[in-house]
């Protein structure tokens, strides 16, 4: 396929439903693939697939995710983007 494609992956099916839901509303449907697997039993699967990215988007749970840190090179990604719950120390 030319052009762009998404892979998406989470735990929860509701999240999975949701990105299907809202990739086919916005006539993004053939180009988002959604699986309800863990980041790193994903990662597993990619690097023997040898696939890779241009940009990663993580969204890890409070605890980080550890496991998965060490994949990442082999995904061979131009751009990595962490979303952080933790906070600015001090504040609420």
């Amino acid at each position: 396929m030319q052009g762009w494609q998404v892979i998406g992956m989470d735990m929860q099916r509701s999240t999975i439903r949701s990105g299907v839901r809202n990739a086919e509303a916005a006539g993004l449907g053939d180009r988002c693939r959604f699986s309800q697997e863990s980041a790193t039993k994903a990662a597993r699967r990619l690097l023997i697939e040898k696939a890779t990215f241009d940009c990663l988007l993580l969204d890890p749970p409070r605890s980080g995710c550890t496991e998965l840190i060490p994949m990442l090179p082999g995904l061979a990604a131009r751009q990595i983007i962490y979303i952080s719950c933790g906070g600015i120390p001090g504040t609420p």
